[in-house]
């Protein structure tokens, strides 16, 4: 048997868990082994940090799937931790969601190699801010290898980041790979009920006749007997005038992080709404229809959705086949989708995945 090689991965808090989970549970098919350092807190941002709980509900999971059977697990408090830990056991490799943005002082330790995952959106937030706060962010320690979704994500980056030297990969988001934990094979016309998923954003960005709009809608789709599942966020609640509706929608604010909630709710219900998300890329590359809702003027807007809705260019993925953005006619719009579909633009597999391929272009620097 050949000798399996051991691959560190960092995680700082549940939000990052969605790109590195995947990667860590089909490590063992590609004879490497998962060294995962945890960070005990999400520093400024307790809300996001892991309990223990979260990790043994996680490894249960994979252990069930039955795609991890060997690997390594350390709580930390920060980097430090992680490079002394590295350097004591030579360990020379880590991956990292958005390292040249979370992990500066990795991507500055010469003897560690460093494969950061890009996430949509948030890989271009960075990249921005940072360019309107230096002119010389081309000085700035980087990872190895930074992967991305796609080609129009790594031709965007580059666009804001015209002078940043680094190895780039596309091979596909391991957010995707979740998808092969959830069962939702069912098609929306093989269902026995009909139902839609609202991903809640911040209630002001939205117009309020708009806002009116969708709890009208939802009261149509309670009427008509079409399941509402809305996914709050417990530091922005999204607020219903009609207090009775939380008694017949069905709210979920808790993140399970493995499989994450937001991309379980999507692809189990018939489809979502949200405004200016990542949600809108995920839906469509599993072929499933959404509405977004348009925003209130620009100049009002927060950084990252006047940059996702003015600055980058994805104007063709908020106005598609399946995603439609709308101001106005949000049941009319429903009606209208609810019949569309695409193949999605892979069938993932334990087998066949964005994970396993990224893992693969890993191994070779090994």
């Amino acid at each position: 048997m050949n000798k399996m090689n051991k691959v560190c991965f960092v995680i700082k808090g549940k939000t990052f868990l969605k790109p590195i989970i995947p990667l860590i549970a089909f490590s063992n098919n590609l004879e490497l082994i998962p060294v995962v350092f945890f960070y005990k807190e999400r520093a400024g941002k307790a809300y996001d940090s892991l309990s223990t709980s979260d990790i043994d509900s996680i490894i249960s999971k994979l252990s069930k799937a039955n795609v991890l059977r060997k690997c390594e697990f350390y709580w930390v408090d920060n980097e430090k931790d992680i490079i002394d830990f590295m350097k004591l056991n030579n360990l020379n490799n880590i991956v990292c969601q958005d390292a040249q943005h979370h992990y500066k002082k990795l991507c500055a330790e010469n003897k560690i190699k460093v494969f950061s995952i890009g996430v949509f959106f948030d890989t271009l937030h960075y990249a921005n801010d940072l360019r309107l706060k230096s002119t010389s962010y081309e000085n700035e320690h980087r990872p190895d290898v930074i992967y991305f979704p796609n080609e129009k994500f790594l031709n965007e980056f580059k666009t804001i980041y015209s002078k940043y030297q680094c190895e780039y990969r596309c091979l596909g988001s391991p957010l995707y790979d979740h998808s092969i934990f959830i069962d939702y094979k069912l098609p929306a016309h093989e269902r026995q009920e009909a139902s839609i998923c609202f991903l809640t954003t911040l209630q002001y960005l939205v117009p309020e006749a708009l806002q009116q709009e969708l709890e009208d809608f939802v009261e149509y789709c309670i009427k008509n007997e079409i399941n509402v599942y809305v996914k709050g966020k417990k530091k922005t609640p999204w607020v219903f005038k009609n207090k009775n509706l939380i008694n017949d929608i069905i709210y979920i604010e808790e993140e399970k992080g493995f499989p994450y909630t937001s991309l379980e709710l999507i692809l189990k219900t018939d489809l979502h709404i949200a405004s200016f998300s990542t949600s809108a890329i995920e839906s469509s590359y599993f072929g499933k229809p959404s509405i977004n809702l348009d925003t209130i003027d620009k100049n009002k807007l927060t950084y990252a959705v006047h940059s996702i809705k003015h600055d980058y260019n994805f104007e063709d993925v908020f106005n598609s086949d399946i995603c439609k953005t709308i101001s106005e006619n949000i049941k009319d719009t429903y009606h209208a989708l609810i019949s569309t579909s695409k193949k999605p633009e892979e069938v993932l597999t334990y087998d066949s995945n964005n994970s396993l391929r990224i893992l693969k272009d890993i191994k070779t620097f090994l």
